[in-house]
């Protein structure tokens, strides 16, 4: 495709707002990597899934790690608990559930903001660029 893909953790843990992982190899490096790896598959490897806000947001939820000590150690490693989470409108109020829940609601979050932040990093190398219509939405340029 002539995409750069950016797969490098500390600039995908720039892009995130995030804390740099303690390594290459850490629960929150990896982690990164395999965001922007579904990101890429997901949208610039398949033509046929539009890249629109629920999409983001159906990526960035499934992408959350699903057992309580891997989600820990992501969000531990990554900082996420400096993570602001005012940046993000969430009409349905602040973060519910118990404390692994909230965890994994700013670990979905920080996706989105990844998810995002690289398809704004990519919208140059695309023959039809991205265009942002609200914090997290990009649909397609009609032009």
């Amino acid at each position: 495709m002539g995409i750069q893909q950016i797969t490098n953790p500390n600039t995908l843990s720039s892009l995130a707002g995030v804390a740099s992982p303690d390594s290459f190899t850490s629960p929150g490096a990896q982690w990164l990597q395999n965001v922007a790896t579904d990101f890429y598959e997901r949208f610039l490897d398949n033509e046929a899934e539009p890249l629109g806000y629920d999409s983001i947001v159906e990526c960035a939820t499934e992408i959350v790690p699903v057992y309580s000590h891997e989600r820990w150690l992501v969000f531990v490693d990554l900082c996420a608990y400096s993570w602001d989470c005012d940046q993000v409108d969430r009409s349905s109020g602040g973060l519910e559930g118990d404390l692994t829940d909230q965890a994994g609601q700013v670990l979905s979050y920080i996706a989105e903001f990844l998810i995002t932040a690289l398809a704004a990093a990519l919208e140059e190398d695309r023959a039809e660029p991205f265009t942002v219509v609200g914090s997290f939405d990009y649909v397609e340029d009609e032009n």
